[in-house]
């Protein structure tokens, strides 16, 4: 198992595509519904199709390891630790768990990882060689010059997942024909800062 703290989940996936397994992508957030336990549990129902080594990606995981601090007088955090330890120590799959931060969860998960990788925020050098590199590919490299990938890449501290998702979002404004010159970058602009 690994815990790839502030990593971006399509660089998850290309780790489990790149070991040709069959790869799971599943994000605890979509269980709003529910909190301690019963998210726990709506995970590990989630996952029972997935086979011994098979990878599994549990992004936003810090919503499961961090359960533990919306418990109230400490009832659930034992159970909740309990469930999840168990979880970690029975699954048949490889586990890469995705999460922002990692402060609040128990030493006793934390033991459990068989190595963590911590992502630094890029600088802005980078951000620009990754806006490049992903509007190779893109249908919106026409409408971005390189003055304006400098810009965005100085004003916005994202990862490669932000600039990939703010994208394609664009691409799919850009597909209707309302977004040129400027008001191109106004669009950019304005998903970047939502």
């Amino acid at each position: 198992e690994a815990i790839l703290p502030e990593v971006d989940e399509e660089f998850a996936k290309s780790l489990g595509v790149a070991s040709g397994r069959k790869t799971y992508v599943l994000n605890p957030g979509v269980f709003y519904w529910s909190n301690g336990s019963a998210r726990i549990y709506a995970v590990m129902n989630a996952l029972r199709s997935a086979k011994q080594g098979d990878v599994v990606i549990i992004d936003d995981a810090d919503l499961v390891l961090n359960s533990n601090s919306s418990s109230q007088n400490g009832a659930l955090f034992s159970t909740d630790k309990n469930i999840i330890n168990s979880f970690m120590d029975t699954q048949r799959f490889h586990l890469i768990w995705i999460a922002n931060t990692v402060k609040g969860t128990d030493p006793a998960h934390l033991r459990r990882f068989g190595y963590s990788v911590r992502f630094s925020e890029f600088t802005s050098r980078q951000r620009e060689s990754m806006w490049r590199t992903l509007l190779k590919g893109s249908r919106s490299k026409e409408y971005i010059s390189d003055e304006q990938i400098r810009a965005l890449s100085e004003k916005y501290a994202i990862n490669a997942g932000g600039i990939s998702l703010a994208l394609r979002k664009f691409e799919k404004i850009v597909e209707t024909g309302d977004s040129e010159g400027e008001k191109a970058m106004e669009t950019m602009r304005c998903i970047l800062d939502s």
